[in-house]
């Protein structure tokens, strides 16, 4: 049974056997999850991930191909549909449905102090 924070992998992101590989070499520990999320530096939006043994409250979580995956309710909607996939050049998350260019413009421009996607 799912809990209410608990996602189905349909509903998240493709990970490619090569990353997925790659990813099992690191996470040795059981309580050791993937975190990916939406991050907002120098006015300007990308993907970022860490490996992390806390679960928030506000994290969804899913399971898929055996990692396990933590997405905080705020990164959903721009993860969702993403595929995380690793080469020779390191790991890269390509989301068809995202268009950054756009997201930026509606960043922070200028000097400004930003939290969370906003200027305050």
């Amino acid at each position: 049974m799912l809990e209410s924070n608990d996602l189905t992998s349909s509903e998240t992101v493709n990970i490619t056997n090569n990353a997925r590989d790659e990813l099992l070499k690191v996470l040795t520990s059981t309580d050791t999850h993937l975190r990916i999320f939406l991050r907002f530096v120098q006015g300007q939006y990308s993907y970022s991930m860490s490996l992390d043994k806390q679960i928030h409250p506000r994290d969804m979580r899913t399971k898929i191909n055996g990692i396990s995956l933590l997405i905080d309710e705020i990164s959903l909607p721009y993860v969702r549909g993403a595929t995380l996939d690793f080469s020779n050049a390191g790991y890269k998350i390509n989301n068809p449905y995202v268009d950054f260019s756009k997201l930026n413009e509606k960043g922070c421009t200028g000097k400004c102090t930003c939290g969370k996607g906003g200027c305050g």
